[in-house]
């Protein structure tokens, strides 16, 4: 198994909250990609953030995914425009089966816009963001995180790293660690975390930024977000720590805490030690 691969593919395959049509799609999706990963996406870097395809694998999945979205519907509902295709479907039909449409494009149809993306974001993904997470400290490596705090662009933010005081109200400051009970690994891995994420959404490198902006297009926080999900039960990536961090979800085991959700409703959340996020 290709770690490497298995997360060009998390990440292409997530964020749209798994479509339905990836089953049926994957074949020519690894076929692309290993032609991509094959001459180090130069054809894609030479294309920049074009719409049409750059090669005919990527014609044929296109059509695929065109093949997906107008099946079953009567022809002459689609001549007369009356319909355009399944956006949202199941078994064999449809390109979705939630609200994430990621690969909404303007000037784009849905099966281009998802064939654009699933082209287009493994540059960014292997280029960039993987290099980032490789690049980033292991989240229980205290010096080296002290030691990224110390740096620009980021120590002007932390002065004095966790201990650097954070306005709470007016005239009202506390130091980072105090946020945490004192406990400085935690303090530490948090901020390591959240600066990540930060980066990965809005790179401070400018090649990194520049492979964002013209492969990433459509990247959000929901896409970000899926590394810590997908990655929450091992750590493969040591830069990835779900024990201190997950966007969307630690907070909410706070408030669940504080608003006495279990007791009130009977609904848990669940984290238990080798299990999934889970309600």
């Amino acid at each position: 198994w290709d770690d490497d691969l298995g997360f060009l593919l998390v990440g292409a395959l997530q964020a749209p909250d798994q479509p339905w049509c990836f089953k049926e799609m994957l074949p020519l999706l690894l076929r692309g990609l290993r032609a991509h990963r094959r001459d180090g996406y130069r054809s894609l870097l030479l294309a920049g953030a074009k719409r049409k395809p750059t090669s005919p694998v990527w014609e044929r999945l296109e059509a695929a995914l065109q093949r997906r979205y107008v099946r079953g519907i009567d022809p002459e509902l689609l001549r007369s425009g009356k319909r355009k295709g399944h956006v949202q479907g199941y078994g064999d039909v449809g390109l979705y089966h939630a609200e994430h449409q990621t690969s909404i494009m303007p000037g784009l149809t849905h099966p281009q816009g998802l064939r654009w993306k699933l082209e287009h974001w493994p540059a960014w993904l292997e280029l960039a963001a993987l290099r980032q997470i490789k690049a980033w400290p292991d989240a229980d490596d205290g010096a080296a995180i002290d030691a990224l705090l110390a740096r620009p662009p980021f120590a002007r933010q932390f002065p004095e790293g966790v201990r650097t005081r954070l306005e709470i109200g007016p005239g009202r400051s506390r130091r980072i660690v105090g946020l945490f009970g004192g406990d400085a690994a935690r303090a530490r891995s948090v901020v390591s975390q959240a600066l990540l994420f930060a980066d990965l959404l809005r790179p401070h490198d400018k090649e990194f930024r520049r492979l964002r902006r013209t492969q990433g297009l459509g990247v959000g926080c929901f896409t970000v977000r899926g590394f810590w999900m997908a990655y929450q039960r091992d750590r493969r990536f040591p830069a990835l720590d779900t024990r201190t961090f997950c966007p969307g979800f630690t907070g909410a085991l706070k408030g669940a805490e504080n608003t006495k959700l279990r007791q009130a409703t009977g609904v848990e959340l669940s984290t238990a030690a080798g299990g999934s996020i889970n309600w």
